[in-house]
């Protein structure tokens, strides 16, 4: 499923907040995606089917509100569910995608669910696969160490949420717009939660399974050495074993499981096997966790440029002035920013987030400001900041740290606010009601009635009950 997006319409200028504003928090959507029970094709136009299975299918669709691509994966239910209609074990694709927000993965809009099948709406992405890259590759180090880093980190990401992947491959990595900056992991449809005890049945590319998992019994680390065969054929372009099906590739590595051959690595730096050592290595318990690898050398050295931390600081402070409106304005934007935009947000929002949790905690947040404004200043904007966003956990999520960061000003102009306000509009009415705001924004279902009403109210200047045009302009503009 999957990653670039069409392009967005551009669309005005940071603004002061009232006293009576809503917070910020009451905005953003937070970490967790509720369930909704309705069939969620009315929302799109254009579908397309791209891909299917026995009980899936993958659509392409236009989402009517933001014009965006996006892609539909619609699950059927089995029999029993349908006749039991009843509270049914759901999908373990649809628990992961509950609580998965990651600057690497693609960003989940809605879980749905009807009497016949389970929904996932996600970003549509066209990046390049990783797979159609290994024949001709004849990168650098360095490059090969950034892609490396991002897969890692993914990682490292999911296993702190108690999930594994269990299907990393090339075929499953997509780099944004044909370039090596920004990838990101798809293919969730084996993933599972992490439990305690060990995990058994072979899942993924013969390629790229670990021994242990070939053996049966296995736990997450069979993820870190998929990312070790796929650093070994990215520096080395070389296939690791030599079987011509996926039986005779499965008996290899029950027999014969891959070790690394230091004269296949000529003109590979030292720091590179290292690594490469550590994620290939036999037994699990030895092998090196993703956590751990992100402190390696090797993948540091090639990974300390400048974050233009500065200039994101600056935009979270700003984001402190904003009317309720205006911030919903926010909130839709970042859900039709353009991928470069994105990418200056993701480099900081990961320099921030130390410890590559994809939360990025108080305590994160002020070396951060500290590093740009000693330590004195920052605990007052962090202290002021955090009680605006995150009120209770005291964290910022991908998805908040995102809005937060956008600069209205090079997206909202006069030639495309009206842009903006139809789409808002959802039933063309020439004004905005709370229900246009919810349909269109509130996918985490997180905001209430009386918060969504706070926002028409601050902007409805003539106390009918929705904002037309000129007041949506008056507000956007408000100081």
């Amino acid at each position: 499923m999957g990653c670039t997006k069409s392009k967005s319409k551009r669309a005005t200028a940071p603004m002061k907040m009232s006293e009576s504003s809503l917070s910020v928090s009451k905005v953003i959507p937070k970490s967790l995606l509720n369930i909704r029970q309705e069939d969620p094709l009315e929302a799109f136009t254009d579908v397309t089917l791209i891909s299917s299975s026995n009980r899936s299918e993958v659509f392409k669709c236009l989402d009517k509100s933001t014009r965006m691509l996006r892609i539909l994966k619609r699950i059927s239910k089995n029999k029993s569910e349908n006749q039991l209609n009843q509270n049914i074990e759901r999908p373990k694709e649809i628990k992961v995608w509950q609580v998965l927000d990651y600057p690497n993965l693609p960003r989940c809009y809605g879980l749905n669910e009807t009497g016949d099948y389970h929904y996932i709406v996600m970003d549509f992405c066209e990046g390049e696969r990783l797979t159609n890259k290994l024949r001709e590759f004849q990168e650098t180090e360095e490059k090969i160490s950034i892609i490396m880093r991002q897969i890692l980190s993914t990682v490292a990401y999911l296993h702190s949420k108690r999930i594994a992947h269990r299907n990393i491959d090339p075929n499953h990595i997509l780099i944004e717009d044909g370039s090596l900056v920004h990838i990101k992991l798809v293919g969730f449809g084996k993933s599972t939660f992490l439990t305690g005890q060990k995990m058994m049945g072979q899942q993924g590319t013969s390629y790229f399974m670990s021994p242990e998992m070939i053996r049966g019994y296995y736990n997450e680390k069979c993820d870190e050495w998929s990312c070790g065969m796929i650093m070994y054929i990215l520096l080395t372009g070389n296939i690791p074993y030599e079987g011509k099906s996926d039986i005779e590739i499965v008996e290899e590595i029950k027999t014969r499981p891959f070790q690394l051959n230091l004269k296949e690595l000529k003109g590979i730096s030292s720091q590179a096997i290292l690594l490469l050592q550590h994620l290939l290595e036999i037994d699990p318990i030895a092998r090196i966790s993703a956590s751990i690898a992100l402190t390696h050398p090797w993948l540091v050295q090639a990974n300390k440029k400048d974050s233009g931390i500065s200039g994101i600081i600056g935009k979270l402070r700003k984001y402190e002035s904003q009317t309720g409106l205006s911030q919903v304005v926010s909130e839709y934007i970042s859900q039709t920013i353009e991928p470069d935009d994105e990418k200056e947000i993701i480099k900081a929002f990961q320099v921030f987030d130390t410890n590559r949790d994809g939360i990025i905690s108080k305590k994160e947040l002020l070396e951060g400001f500290s590093h740009v404004e000693g330590i004195k200043n920052a605990h007052g904007d962090v202290d002021r900041l955090i009680s605006k966003i995150a009120e209770l956990s005291e964290t910022i999520s991908y998805s908040e740290f995102l809005t937060l960061c956008l600069e209205q000003s090079k997206y909202v102009s006069k030639d495309n606010l009206f842009e903006i306000f139809k789409n808002l509009d959802i039933n063309s009415q020439g004004k905005i009601a709370e229900s246009d705001l919810k349909k269109v924004l509130d996918y985490k279902n997180k905001v209430s009635e009386e918060e969504w009403r706070n926002i028409i109210t601050e902007a409805d200047s003539n106390k009918d009950g929705y904002v037309d045009f000129d007041e949506f302009v008056a507000s956007m503009n408000r100081k």
